[in-house]
């Protein structure tokens, strides 16, 4: 897909004589922002257990994007758990994800009370269907780990998995607090 500008410079180039199909247009991949939530305000202190926050992107929400990849997940990291994962999931049902298709652990890589990046070592294909992004993390004791915004949820935004109890389930069904997961996936074109 050619960007505004590169069509803009192929008609130029093109009313000047040069044919377009010698043009090489080096343009840059664009990116786009999967994302439910706003600024982080806070992380909620969860029980100990091992948790996956996530955010779903329905098949609406990642038609625009199909053909593009999933490149990076940024999230933030209140305070370092014991361990911490990426994962990808494929399109499940509107209330669980479906399978597994990418998984990192990232522990080593987190930046306490801020944001983490993490670049994806196999860029995941958006096909158009439903996209789900998690942050796995285990900690011993109660603890603040995920980030999240003031609120109020948006539907998908705060998918909280325990295994507690083995379910996904919204976290405002969970705790009587209205939030979105700090969780976002980055797509190239």
């Amino acid at each position: 897909m050619r960007s505004p500008l590169a069509l803009a410079l192929a008609a130029v180039l093109v009313s000047t004589g040069c044919p377009s199909s010698n043009i090489v247009l080096n343009t840059p991949p664009q990116q786009f922002e999967l994302r439910h939530d706003g600024d982080n305000a806070t992380a909620p202190n969860l029980p100990p257990d091992t948790y996956e926050a996530a955010a779903r992107f329905t098949a609406a929400q990642t038609a625009s994007l199909t053909g593009g990849q999933l490149i990076e997940v940024q999230f933030y990291i209140f305070l370092v758990p014991a361990s911490a994962r990426v994962k990808i999931y494929d399109a499940g049902t509107s209330t669980s994800p479906g399978a597994l298709i990418y998984s990192a652990d990232v522990t080593g890589q987190i930046t306490q009370t801020a944001f983490s990046t993490h670049t994806l070592s196999t860029p995941v294909a958006i096909g158009g269907g439903d996209l789900w992004i998690a942050i796995e993390f285990t900690h011993a004791a109660p603890q603040r780990v995920i980030g999240c915004d003031p609120g109020p949820a948006v539907a998908d935004g705060d998918w909280l998995y325990s295994t507690l109890d083995g379910m996904w389930r919204p976290f405002n069904q969970r705790f009587p607090i209205s939030v979105n997961w700090n969780i976002r996936g980055i797509v190239e074109d």
